[in-house]
């Protein structure tokens, strides 16, 4: 290999800086206040090159130039661009040298606060019990009193100086980063890493500040970007109110209280300038902060919006005989980094009490076809195209309050993780009977009848008991069987089960699947069954789906899908199904992985994995067959 061919790669860490610095620049305000930072930063660090004189040294003024105004020349010759003060000190000098200060105090005594606060909150997390409660109880008294109090009877027990209100603004802050890296601390310490580091006999130190303590930096950053802000402004405060640093160690606040007795004179620029400076440095760590609480919190991210588009609607004449007719469904989500076609085209029908599995690969676009029939997709995903109709009714049509009118009655959810169904807050019967109150009146007696009932029927014994019981207080198969129960409620004509038996064990699954199919058969309910098992499936649907890469590239009859597979990856996602026949020998895989979510080859996007793939592959095939129809240009032999 030459040294040409050799791309130059940035180290992880600059990588990752550089990322997110251009996450920051993202947004304007943050870029405002980015640069903002920066030049008041620089103009801080240059402040003796920067500044025309050094306002503090008595040698250099001149009382002939008192208060001069802006763009005035004093005595000396000297422009002075925001005028002087009382003492003839040239205002943007002092500025430069009160930014300086500002800035010190600011950053050190958030530096110092972090550090004690973040290790008492950890301590506190960790250890709980009496320990926890004493240094809480703390935190809440010093939290119940104003800051500005506080920050007054220390100074006035310390006296003036740098150093003392660089401890008394500590002592005024390390609460705000305890209690909030406690919180966040609690949370981490339960997890099965700490439990982990634990069994490993590490120590203490080491889980506090290798383990627990990397967890907690995302919000300890905003807090501290925000807390700095906070600590500027309240040194300026008690400097502006004659307690807080010396005159020969000025700040924005004394350059303030300076010039606050002659603002009625009209000699505003003494305040005003040194006023503006001290908004600007707050509001610039301030927007940056609040980019940074954006950005280190994926639930506040910003997400991109969709762009506003006519939805592609093929023309779909209702069926009397079929509940659920899909064409052309389309759903992609607008990211940063391109458009993700999750769904491209799905095609399908469902009878009245027909099961059909569906099932693929991670990432194959199943549960968002589910979501999407359900109209559960939020920014930055959209529905772009196709039809979905249920019972003859457009759903791509309604506006949300119609129908959030269907889901729960004429169509349910089941989600692969109970918890999603159930509030932990709330006792099972709350839940079950709020379910049945949302679409009707029905007197609280007869809600919780029907919800024994429907327990009754997935196999919890002594319904009418554990009704009062909450989630925590079942295993993971009874919570999935609440969760069935609770769609069932309603009866409704269609239920997309989204691996709803993934991560139960196997006797529970084979259980949980076969009172399913019970209530299908005996209630007439339409099933969509969502798995990446395709044995899953075996014994429950009529008919099996297989999609990859958002298209359903085979669909039949379960038995013919099984036994005689016509697409390559299907006859790949069964042989890699275990048989007993084939005890000892190593199980076949499909080779390669899926396609890149946004830049997916063109035409089929199995051909990087297919064995039978050509040239004609470079195109999208059509559908072909009748009751067993498969996506392919080269299908695989030995279809009956």
């Amino acid at each position: 290999m030459t040294t040409a061919a050799i791309a130059p790669t940035r180290p992880p860490r600059r990588q990752a800086a550089l990322a997110l610095l251009r996450d920051i620049c993202a947004s304007r305000r943050a870029r405002v206040g980015l640069v903002l930072l920066i030049l008041l930063l620089t103009a801080a660090l240059l402040a003796p090159l920067l500044a025309p004189q050094n306002p503090y040294d008595l040698a250099q003024l001149d009382l002939a130039d008192s208060h001069l105004k802006p763009g005035a020349v004093g005595a000396t010759g000297m422009v002075h661009w925001l005028g002087t003060d009382l003492l003839g000190r040239d205002m943007l000098s002092g500025i430069l040298y009160g930014l300086r200060t500002s800035l010190s105090v600011g950053l050190l005594a958030g530096l110092l606060a972090a550090a004690l606060g973040t290790s008492v909150g950890l301590v506190a997390a960790y250890t709980g019990g009496r320990v926890d409660a004493a240094i809480m109880r703390l935190v809440d008294l010093q939290l119940s009193l104003p800051s500005i109090l506080v920050a007054l009877i220390l100074l006035a027990i310390f006296g003036k100086g740098l150093d003392k209100i660089v401890l008394a603004l500590v002592i005024v802050q390390w609460a705000f980063y305890a209690r909030n890296v406690r919180a966040t601390a609690l949370s981490e310490a339960a997890k099965e890493y700490v439990e982990a580091a634990r069994s490993l006999r590490l120590g203490r130190m080491r889980i506090l500040f290798g383990h627990l303590l990397p967890n907690c930096l995302p919000p300890l950053i905003v807090i501290g970007s925000l807390q700095t802000a906070s600590a500027i402004s309240l040194e300026a405060t008690l400097s502006f109110l004659g307690i807080g640093l010396p005159v020969t160690q000025p700040s924005l606040g004394l350059l303030i209280a300076n010039g606050f007795s002659h603002m009625l004179s009209g000699k505003y620029w003494v305040s005003v300038f040194p006023g503006v400076t001290l908004l600007l440095l707050v509001a610039s760590i301030n927007l940056v902060g609040d980019q940074l609480r954006l950005l280190l919190n994926p639930r506040l991210r910003p997400q991109p919006l969709p762009p506003a588009m006519d939805l592609e609607r093929p023309a779909l004449a209702a069926d009397p005989g079929k509940l659920l007719s899909v064409r052309g469904l389309k759903t992609y989500f607008f990211t940063r980094n391109g458009v993700v076609k999750s769904v491209d085209g799905v095609d399908f029908d469902l009878g009245a009490g027909e099961v059909l599995g569906l099932v693929g690969e991670s990432g194959s676009g199943k549960s968002i076809t589910g979501r999407s029939i359900m109209g559960l997709i939020d920014p930055p995903g959209r529905v772009v195209g196709g039809s979905v109709l249920l019972d003859g009714r457009e759903l791509l049509d309604l506006d949300e309050e119609h129908i959030r009118d269907l889901r729960g009655r004429e169509i349910a959810m089941i989600f692969q993780d109970p918890m999603m169904t159930l509030n932990p807050m709330l006792r099972i019967d709350t839940q079950m009977v709020e379910a049945l109150t949302a679409h009707g009146p029905v007197t609280r007696r007869a809600a919780e009848d029907r919800a024994a009932a429907a327990l009754s029927s997935v196999g919890i014994a002594d319904a009418g008991r554990r009704l009062k019981a909450y989630p925590h207080q079942f295993s993971g198969g009874m919570r999935q069987r609440v969760a069935i129960a609770t769609s069932m409620l309603h009866r409704p004509k269609l239920i997309i089960a989204d691996e709803p038996t993934t991560a139960l064990d196997v006797t529970v699954q084979a259980q949980i699947l076969a009172e399913m199919q019970e209530m299908v058969a005996a209630s007439g309910t339409s099933l969509v069954w969502i798995t990446h098992d395709i044995g899953v499936v075996a014994g429950l649907a009529d008919r099996i789906a297989v999609m990859y890469a958002g298209r359903i590239v085979e669909i039949g009859p379960a038995d013919q899908v099984l036994s005689h597979p016509r697409h390559p990856y299907t006859s790949g996602l069964l042989d890699s199904l275990p048989h007993r026949a084939e005890r000892g020998k190593p199980l076949a895989q499909v080779p390669g992985s899926p396609p890149h979510p946004v830049h997916r080859p063109p035409g089929c996007a199995f051909t990087p994995r297919c064995p039978r793939a050509t040239e004609l592959c470079g195109v999208m095939p059509a559908m072909q067959g009748d009751l067993h129809q498969v996506r392919c240009f080269h299908p695989m032999e030995g279809e009956p």
